[in-house]
């Protein structure tokens, strides 16, 4: 069975039930993926048939079984027949099935043990679901068992953590009147676990940690009384492992961030619970200011984790506070909670700056849904022109990384904060927020072409939206981007990465504000030149890869551009047919994705015309090399050849 200490690939499929010691060790030990992936359609394969239950009951009771991982493949085995083939047990055995689990999970309690203990817990769980009333007092079971001894308490926590859980986990094949039933025993024990859960003395992190985990599954999914959560010592023990920081904070995170969630369910109800959590914010508060008092780059070194846990709080907070942020919106409580949030905004780490956009969403809907309040717009105008600054800073790229190279996760986050940038319009007026983005421009110009570029990259939406002013200082910015997009980019370097993208996104920019450029029909034909000649530059031979992905990317945007530019000034731009044709046909050879925007600007413009000659003139000139490539194809086949359009003898021209 083995070469080399390797199981051959070709002998597992070919044994039966004697493979398995050498499928487990192949799957675990194994260095060949070919191996451990056929061990693994082995075992899997075995862990199906009927056998299986007998094959892993032996495993967890045999005495001599030489490697730990054979016994962890036997209680995984034992969880997924409870799990998905319970029918195949007649009901004599369940009990029988029960009192050997019982043991079994007994035997595997030491720490060392622990991966085995826990499939078995979740197994034990899943068991008292399937047996319903073969098992009517799973709980009081579980509790005469291992709650006597504080040896034992630790399996008690952990299959009583699974049992709610299990419940609610609808991978388990069972019928929905055992739920039922479960939930019903659950709910009429959760008095009894809660108060065991208090009573304990934990003697190590660890232990405590599995009580907060328990009490964390039972809060979640079952019903407490307000009184009894307002009431709980847990509640302000959470609020100080978070302050405190260390294991159990994450947990302890967890629990307070369920409680709120069942505060906002009914407001009214959980009053009192709302209060006790209002009442325990000052110290998270005090951490939170302590540690940004460092700077924000300096507190996330020291405790990104400890940031995390207090936005998430806060922001769930807020999230169910909501009603009240609209009726107190001055109150000085009210205010805190919301600049708490705004700074975890405004903290450079994609992660935690992404968690409150949700709350600013929901909280921009309730100010918008009582139009007829303009006192209470008012009152939040100042959050969201904050809001709005955030935005681009958090747009901002970085100024050591090629923004041409950046994952995809800082495309996305860019994307997220023009979301919030959406709600800031809905607060602020477009009109406004326009105003305050340039203004921003104006004071941020010096930072460096990255602060230039994030603005360019707000502005695309706000501008797209705000009305078209003649006297706007916007129109400035529009004059000075053919130029800016038009000047030369230094050699290879990490200034000519950040210069290129930020001209892509100038680019991207005077697409998006078509309708102000339609009303110059001057610039118009200015811009439409520029944005043409990108259209046809080409990198010099033999170019480095990375810098004809730069070239593509800002010929996307043009071709883009060159589409909005067409479509919004299209009445302004008919005699300019002949050589727009001519920059259709000079274009065929871009990627068709480009191809195609060019296509949709060219077209446009021809469709407007109202002369029936010119037009017939224009669309014939726009079809005839689209056909002419076609026939010379069709004369030519040959697998697997693209469409080349072979350019029209038309005199080269401008747009002026």
């Amino acid at each position: 069975m083995f070469v080399g200490g390797v199981v051959k690939p070709r002998l597992l499929a070919s044994r039966g039930q004697e493979s398995l010691p050498c499928c487990c060790q192949a799957l675990f030990s194994s260095p060949d993926p070919a191996t451990k992936k056929e061990a693994d359609a082995f075992l899997t394969k075995f862990q199906q048939t009927p056998v299986a239950w007998e094959v892993s009951d032996k495993l967890l009771s045999a005495a001599d079984v030489p490697m730990m991982e054979y016994r962890f493949f036997g209680a995984q085995t034992m969880r997924t027949k409870v799990q998905f083939d319970f029918y195949e047990l007649p009901v004599e055995s369940y009990g029988a099935l029960r009192d050997s689990m019982l043991n079994h999970i007994d035997r595997f309690r030491a720490a060392e043990h622990q991966p085995i203990h826990t499939q078995l817990a979740i197994a034990l769980a899943d068991l008292a679901i399937q047996m319903d009333n073969a098992w009517p007092n799973p709980i009081e079971t579980l509790f005469q068992r291992f709650g006597q001894t504080p040896q034992s308490w630790s399996t008690l926590l952990e299959v009583m953590k699974m049992l709610p859980e299990e419940n609610n986990n609808y991978k388990l094949m069972t019928d929905s009147f055992k739920r039922e039933s479960c939930s019903q025993r659950i709910q009429a024990a959760t008095a009894q676990v809660v108060q065991f859960l208090l009573n304990l003395q934990c003697s190590d992190v660890q232990a405590k940690r599995k009580v907060l985990e328990c009490f964390l599954s039972w809060i979640k999914y079952t019903n407490l009384q307000a009184n009894e959560i307002a009431q709980n010592p847990f509640i302000p023990e959470c609020f100080k492992y978070v302050v405190e920081g260390g294991e159990l904070s994450e947990t302890a995170t967890d629990i307070i961030i369920e409680v709120l969630r069942m505060c906002s369910q009914d407001f009214s109800v959980y009053q009192p619970v709302i209060q006790v959590i209002l009442s325990q914010l000052g110290g998270l508060r005090t951490k939170f200011e302590a540690l940004l008092g460092r700077g924000a780059e300096a507190a996330l070194d020291a405790d990104q984790d400890g940031l995390l846990q207090i936005c998430r709080i806060y922001v769930e907070t807020g999230e169910c506070l909501v009603p009240i942020i609209m009726q107190q919106s001055s109150e000085a409580e009210v205010v805190l909670i919301l600049q708490v949030i705004l700074r975890c905004t405004d903290l450079p780490s994609q992660e935690i700056c992404a968690i409150p956009l949700e709350f600013w969403h929901r909280l921009a809907n309730e100010v918008c849904r009582h139009p007829e309040n303009d006192v209470k717009i008012d009152q939040f105008q100042g959050v969201y022109k904050e809001l709005l600054s955030i935005s681009i800073r958090r747009c901002t790229l970085n100024a050591t990384q090629d923004p041409f190279q950046a994952d995809d996760e800082v495309a996305a986050s860019r994307q997220r904060f023009l979301g919030l940038v959406e709600d800031c319009l809905e607060i602020l007026t477009p009109n406004a927020a326009l105003e305050h983005v340039l203004q921003s421009l104006l004071e941020g110009q010096r930072q460096g072409v990255t602060v230039q570029e994030a603005h360019f990259f707000v502005l695309a939406l706000v501008g797209s939206r705000a009305e078209v002013r003649e006297g706007s200082v916007l129109w400035q910015l529009i004059q000075g981007l053919p130029p800016l997009i038009s000047s030369p980019v230094p050699a290879d370097s990490m200034e000519g990465a950040l210069l290129h993208f930020t001209k892509k996104t100038a680019i991207e920019l005077l697409g998006h504000l078509w309708q102000w450029v339609k009303t110059r029909p001057d610039f118009l034909r200015s811009s439409l030149e520029m944005v043409s000649q990108l259209l046809l530059n080409q990198d010099p031979p033999n170019s480095p890869a990375h810098l004809a992905e730069r070239t593509k990317q800002v010929q996307q945007a043009a071709s883009m551009a060159f589409k909005d530019i067409c479509l919004g000034g299209k009445h302004h731009l008919q005699d300019l047919v002949p050589q727009l044709i001519q920059l259709y046909v000079q274009t065929t050879i871009l990627p068709i994705r480009m191809h195609l925007f060019i296509v949709d600007g060219v077209g446009s413009v021809v469709a407007s015309l109202t002369q029936e000659d010119k037009f017939r003139s224009g669309l014939e000139q726009l079809v005839t090399p689209l056909m002419n490539g076609l026939n010379s194809e069709r004369e030519r086949p040959v697998a697997g050849r693209s469409v080349c359009v072979k350019p029209m003898p038309i005199q080269q021209k401008g747009f002026g």
